[in-house]
């Protein structure tokens, strides 16, 4: 069992460029990748601040090298067993960010490299040591 992951509930909220600040030795074209975030974050309609929805965004993006990416990075570290790898500044904008969204019951695929469906059961809410990229069907 993993554990939790601490957060300062009275530390601020940083701008994204400085929450990312300490992951530059672990994501190359960093700042390539905010500016890109910041730019296609300025009209975003779910009530977030500018940081907040590229901070989604910058999660989401695809990497020239995938593996290089902030989610696999972030991801890699979230399933370590020292958690110190966790840097938190832009995990709690990350984190606020995604609670402002509001809930949803909905189907989601997941894309994964083999069969895990014997790993689950039907009906059964499930949860994973990261944060998978999973996609709702499109409204036809």
């Amino acid at each position: 069992m993993l554990s939790p992951i601490s957060d300062d509930a009275n530390s601020a909220l940083l701008p994204l460029e400085t929450a990312v600040e300490p992951l530059h030795h672990l994501v190359p074209n960093l700042n390539r990748y905010v500016y890109i975030a910041k730019r296609n974050a300025k009209n975003n309609l779910d009530g977030l601040t500018s940081d907040e929805a590229a901070s989604i965004h910058l999660y989401t993006m695809e990497w020239d090298e995938s593996n290089k990416s902030l989610y696999s990075q972030l991801n890699r570290a979230l399933r370590a067993v020292d958690r110190e790898t966790l840097i938190p500044y832009y995990l709690k904008l990350f984190l606020t960010a995604l609670h402002k969204l509001p809930s949803i019951r909905a189907t989601v695929w997941r894309g994964v490299k083999t069969n895990i469906s014997s790993s689950y059961r039907s009906g059964c809410i499930q949860y994973g040591g990261g944060f998978p990229h999973a996609h709702r069907p499109l409204a036809r």
